[in-house]
């Protein structure tokens, strides 16, 4: 089993087999490749849909003007919609001005909580210290 080679070496030996260059006139740059023709291709299929033939398919059904009852029907529904978006709206800004309230009302709390504990220090200290010990009972 011959010896793996190095590409350094598979060079040197490239180089001493393979006759010298000959001199020649540059040859022009290679002309850039002939763009093939546009086609659509779409990734879930292997080839590009064929053209479209009108006649392949056929006609859409003639227009014809919607029923004045739907057209009212429908009017009705958007407005039922709109309605009830805004009532949802009126609950939803009610829903707000009690969470702030609630949040104005915490933080008094809290201020009060901290006021009354800065009052509660000065009684907890031992009087003319007594050794540490909390106030008797």
């Amino acid at each position: 089993m011959p010896e793996p080679t190095t590409p350094v070496e598979d060079e040197e030996v490239q180089r001493e087999t393979l006759p010298p260059p000959v001199a020649e006139t540059p040859a022009p740059p290679p002309a850039p490749p002939a763009s093939p023709p546009r086609r659509e291709h779409y990734p879930h299929r292997r080839e590009p849909y064929p053209p479209r033939r009108d006649r392949d398919y056929p006609p859409p059904p003639p227009r014809r003007p919607a029923d004045p009852m739907a057209v009212r029907e429908a009017i009705e529904e958007v407005t039922h919609i709109v309605d009830t978006l805004r009532e949802t709206l009126d609950d939803m800004e009610e829903v707000l001005e009690t969470l702030e309230l609630a949040e104005r009302q915490k933080t008094a709390d809290e201020q009060e909580i901290e006021n009354l504990r800065r009052a509660l220090r000065p009684l907890q200290r031992p009087r003319d210290g007594g050794g540490g010990q909390g106030p008797r009972r």
